[in-house]
């Protein structure tokens, strides 16, 4: 049943935001000799195809952690917009906001401790769905890493295995999932190391109508070449910066 409370219903003040994410435009471009296309028993252009959507889903998923954003015609990816901002003289490196993030207590190094650190300052808001974002290599340091039970005694790895194909692994129950552009400890590279939270939340992709192939007959024909050009427009950016927490390289 409703309860009748007879007070007016509260009302939620929405303040736009001025901040803008940008559809990009995806190219490649590739040809291939007309005697090829009639005399290869394969199918070339299922094959160039396929290519190319291998190739876009590398450049997207590169772009949607490192990108450098609008003026370079990418996506703004999560290391670069999550963590720096204008202000670059607060003493983190250049532009570096510590706000949603923290530096490994000990340089260069994969810590229990840090990495705890980070999982228990997220919102607990943003805790359902929450994932670890990192590069193989910081997940093969944190394999290795157990708690202490007593002193020069080690309890279980935090790091735990997926029983279940396809699935991936967890850390302190929460599953890892690997982005090899990410910097990680050992190369001693200042940028983010480690992501946790929701992903969804924090961050938006602009996916617009999907890939197109185009295939050019008259525009190589003197050479005896066949184009085909293929146009992808995509976008993302964060919009939820407290739906993530990091760590951070500043050596």
């Amino acid at each position: 049943g409703k309860i009748e409370t007879g007070t007016d219903i509260p009302e939620s003040t929405v303040t736009p935001s001025t901040d803008t994410i940008y559809v990009e435009d995806l190219y490649g471009l590739t040809k291939l000799g007309e005697d090829e296309l009639m005399d290869t028993d394969a199918n070339l252009a299922a094959m160039v195809a396929n290519s190319f959507a291998i190739a876009l889903a590398n450049a997207e998923e590169k772009a949607f952690v490192i990108g450098d954003g609008h003026t370079y015609s990418e996506p703004k990816g999560i290391c670069t917009d999550a963590v720096y901002t204008a202000d670059a003289g607060n003493g983190k490196g250049a532009g570096y906001d510590g706000t949603y993030g923290s530096n490994w207590s000990i340089d260069d190094t994969v810590a229990l401790e840090d990495m705890l650190q980070c999982e228990y300052d997220l919102g607990t808001q943003y805790l359902n769905g929450a994932v670890w974002l990192m590069n193989r290599k910081t997940e093969l340091a944190a394999r290795v890493l157990r708690a202490e039970v007593a002193s020069g005694f080690y309890g279980n790895f935090l790091w735990q295995p997926s029983l279940m194909v396809g699935q991936p692994a967890s850390f302190d129950g929460f599953p890892i999932y690997n982005n090899n552009n990410m910097a990680y400890p050992a190369d001693t590279t200042a940028a983010v190391n480690v992501i946790f939270g929701n992903l969804k939340n924090a961050y938006l992709i602009l996916d617009r109508s999907g890939m197109s192939l185009q295939r050019l007959d008259e525009l190589y024909a003197e050479a005896g070449l066949v184009g085909f050009k293929v146009h992808k427009r995509v976008g993302g950016g964060m919009i939820r910066y407290a739906a993530l927490h990091l760590i951070h390289n500043d050596t």
